[in-house]
């Protein structure tokens, strides 16, 4: 979620909780009723100004995925390396012993 769709969320969530307060509204369904139209008014809102609607907004990666991309390209991949003829010989020595 990016700065504009948190800000959108943090609208509509208090300006539900204004008009639940100020008329008073304490049954479930009304609330969600009122939830829906302050809902309804912010995306004619946004779309009046010319705003992105908050479906058409870039999604973001979580977190942890980043982290993942992140150490992935951080920590370097070893390569196998070819045993030169030194290493075979000191392992033959280990395996005679």
């Amino acid at each position: 979620m990016d700065d504009e769709e948190w800000a959108i969320n943090i609208f509509c969530l208090s300006q539900t909780e204004a008009v639940l307060a100020r008329e008073g509204i304490t049954d479930k369904a009304a609330a969600n009723w009122i939830h829906h139209q302050v809902g309804l008014a912010t995306r004619r809102a946004i779309a009046e100004l010319g705003g992105t609607m908050p479906e058409d907004l870039l999604a973001i990666d979580s977190l942890k995925k980043l982290e993942r991309q992140q150490t992935k390209k951080a920590l370097p991949v070893p390569k196998k390396r070819r045993a030169s003829k030194s290493d075979q010989s000191v392992d033959q020595a280990e395996e005679a012993e």
